[in-house]
């Protein structure tokens, strides 16, 4: 653990404990709201990046890799505040989450370089499920009776079980060119990913609860995926480091019942 994360986990204790210590309640209102909620998130992933490549072979001139795109996915999740009618309080949160371990999706920018046909375009949209844990401590600004805000700051572990090995291909039915990508997890440090999160969002207290929006920039600390790739496009062979962050902006939705 360096440095950062320390700092960082330190200050959250030391927000939980300031939380924990209020004895007055600001918001009397929401004392009937269930410190229990339910999350339904969506997100839109930072694109990957291949670097360092190198051709294989006499071929020194690569006219052509294939493109990465934003993955848009998403997640749920159970959260459980602790003193929700103060202004400080944190959340608890556990969920179940599915992120990008390759992201490739071939576009009109390789039909006019390859002039392979349309049906050979390729696209790899692998994803895996991560089971996350998060600590946030959260600051809550009162508008009036039933309108909030609220900052919120913390800490998600997410856990994948596995290493990324996947690939894909294409072959143009007139000229039977044929384009592969592949990559190689198995240079994979990690299956516990920690993150930044931070929100800004609002909520509404309701007669039948409270509903909730929240917009997310979630930073992974280590990246999502690094791998290495091979292309290979009819006799032109490339190879060098795939590369998936892991960060990215996302909106979630939350209701809180009334006790």
């Amino acid at each position: 653990m360096n440095r950062k994360q320390i700092i960082v986990i330190a200050i959250l204790m030391f927000g939980c404990l300031n939380a924990i210590a209020q004895k007055e309640v600001d918001f009397p209102q929401l004392e009937k709201v269930s410190p229990w909620s339910v999350s339904l998130e969506g997100s839109v992933y930072q694109k990957g990046f291949l670097t360092n490549i190198h051709s294989i072979g006499s071929y020194d001139d690569i006219v052509y890799c294939p493109e990465n795109s934003s993955a848009i996915l998403g997640g749920i999740g159970v959260d459980y505040t602790f003193n929700r009618a103060n202004k400080l309080s944190y959340v608890l949160s556990a969920g179940l989450d599915l992120k990008p371990v390759l992201y490739i999706n071939e576009s009109e920018k390789g039909l006019e370089v390859t002039r392979m046909s349309e049906s050979s375009l390729f696209r790899n949209t692998c994803y895996s499920p991560f089971i996350s844990f998060a600590v946030q401590y959260r600051n809550t600004i009162a508008n009036n009776e039933n309108w909030f805000y609220n900052l919120k700051g913390g800490m998600r572990f997410s856990y994948y079980d596995g290493y990324v090995d996947a690939g894909c291909s294409g072959i143009d039915p007139f000229t039977r060119d044929t384009m592969s990508f592949s990559v190689d997890g198995n240079g994979n440090k990690f299956n516990l990913f920690p993150n930044l999160m931070f929100s800004v969002g609002t909520s509404y207290n309701t007669s039948i609860g409270m509903f909730g929006l929240n917009l997310i920039a979630n930073i992974s600390i280590p990246y999502l995926n690094e791998s290495e790739f091979w292309f290979k496009f009819k006799d032109s062979e490339f190879y060098g480091n795939y590369y998936l962050t892991g960060n990215y902006l996302g909106l979630s939705l939350t209701y809180s019942p009334k006790r």
